[in-house]
């Protein structure tokens, strides 16, 4: 049996939740697919984001591990590499040289679209086990885990979180859930982190992308956009600090001119409810708050600045120093407007 079958979402979900992530935090990413799997495809990006990429070459495998070798950092997430590109099930993931753990097994151990259970995740009533988790902020945090997860063994990479599985029982209370669980004295592993050669590579064997495309759960978010900051730490050529309203793209317009679009989606309809809509211009938003306040960081790679500015409105900027970088700070963005910078 190949792998998700007919049940599509079993190759999207996981990506859906990721994309809203980023998109919601401001980040700047490109999408890119199989075609882009090559020493020279892969040489300008800093990290590789892989939600859920299940089927996989060996070739593509091969050209993964080649970008990681040489310094190149990835996030791969679930049944990564776990599959080749037919839909064949492998007895270990592809890349557990790089990740520096084998698969041990599910939970549950059939998989499944969240959407089947989502009125109990609704209710709160769904938890599959306890996710420690040592985040940024605190030592460890605890979050009740209404999602499938893998877990692995044979780690010799640094653990950043675990699982404890529940059983039946009415003993222990799980904060923001109805049911009362009773959890495992053992403790699974779920998210890791291993160098390899030059680069490194992180883990997480639970569905938290998909899990956010359909709950939208802050924990989730957190943990999802937390790993990604700590394997691209200081390393952004372009960072944006906004609400997450304010929907960040950029591009480098010549070789002269980088151009970052900031757009307000304040009041918008969701982007994944449009789809059966036959008018969305019914759902246009008829009043927008404008956000105020938005820093947007550069790095000196971006080159000497001669002139920065504000389109369309034709505001000319400053940016100040901070440390190391250059900081724009923009006073407020009604609709959608662009910083302009052009450099020598």
């Amino acid at each position: 049996m190949f792998y998700g079958r007919d049940n599509v979402l079993l190759y999207c979900d996981e990506f859906l939740g990721y994309f809203e992530a980023l998109l919601n935090a401001g980040r700047i990413f490109d999408l890119i697919g199989t075609k882009h799997l090559s020493r020279d495809g892969l040489k300008k990006y800093k990290l590789i984001v892989l939600p859920g990429a299940a089927c996989l070459s060996d070739e593509e495998v091969r050209c993964l591990r080649e970008y990681i070798a040489g310094g190149g950092k990835i996030l791969a997430t679930y049944h990564t590499s776990l599959y080749d590109a037919f839909g064949g099930r492998r007895e270990d993931f592809a890349l557990r040289d790089v990740f520096g753990c084998s698969y041990a097994g599910h939970l549950p151990e059939k998989d499944y679209r969240l959407r089947t259970e989502y009125p109990a995740l609704r209710r709160k009533e769904l938890e599959y086990g306890f996710l420690k988790y040592a985040s940024f902020d605190r030592d460890v945090a605890g979050y009740a885990l209404p999602a499938p997860a893998v877990t692995v063994k044979n780690c010799d990479a640094e653990i950043r979180g675990s699982l404890l599985r529940s059983k039946p029982g009415l003993k222990t209370y799980c904060p923001g859930f109805v049911n009362s669980v009773t959890f495992s004295d053992r403790e699974e592993t779920l998210i890791t982190t291993h160098p390899f050669g030059r680069g490194r590579a992180t883990y997480i064997g639970a569905k938290l992308g998909a899990l956010y495309a359909e709950a939208a759960p802050a924990f989730a978010r957190k943990i999802m956009l937390e790993e990604i900051d700590r394997l691209i730490a200081g390393e952004l050529d372009i960072e944006v600090r906004a609400p997450s309203s304010i929907e960040v793209t950029a591009f480098r317009q010549s070789a002269n001119r980088i151009v970052i679009h900031l757009n307000n989606r304040q009041s918008a309809p969701d982007r994944f409810d449009l789809g059966y809509l036959l008018a969305p211009s019914l759902y246009e938003a008829q009043d927008m708050l404008p956000v105020y306040g938005i820093e947007v960081e550069l790095s000196h790679a971006a080159g000497n600045i001669v002139k920065s500015y504000l389109a369309p409105e034709k505001i000319e900027l400053e940016a100040k120093e901070k440390n190391g970088k250059l900081l724009f700070r923009i006073p407020e963005i009604k609709y959608h407007s662009m910083l302009v910078v052009e450099t020598e």
